[in-house]
């Protein structure tokens, strides 16, 4: 579910439909904090992801500014990753969507 909210996160920014992205950006949370429950040894890995990088997401898109999303999504991603490496993943290595999947536009 993660990786699906991250392409609408990243869709959604791109088509400056602020709403949406932020919509996609709490369902991440929701969507992490889930998984936590049923995996709880990870929590410390996401904490920083969590706490720091996906509200500094959210306040990017207060900012409705296309240029700032673009540098946040690169942020974002950096930290997926660097979460990705601490639980000894690495292979999940997230990027920046090339295709949209969804039908969803503004």
């Amino acid at each position: 579910e993660t990786g699906y909210r991250y392409q609408e996160l990243y869709w959604a920014g791109v088509d400056q439909n602020w709403e949406y992205a932020a919509y996609q950006a709490e369902k991440i949370k929701v969507a992490i904090g889930n998984g936590l429950e049923r995996r709880p040894k990870r929590a410390a890995s996401a904490e920083y992801f969590l706490n720091e990088a996906l509200p500094a997401m959210e306040k990017t898109l207060r900012k409705r500014d296309t240029t700032a999303f673009l540098e946040g999504i690169q942020l974002l991603t950096a930290n997926c990753n660097a979460c990705h490496a601490k639980e000894k993943v690495p292979f999940f290595n997230v990027q920046i969507p090339l295709n949209r999947q969804s039908p969803i536009r503004k």
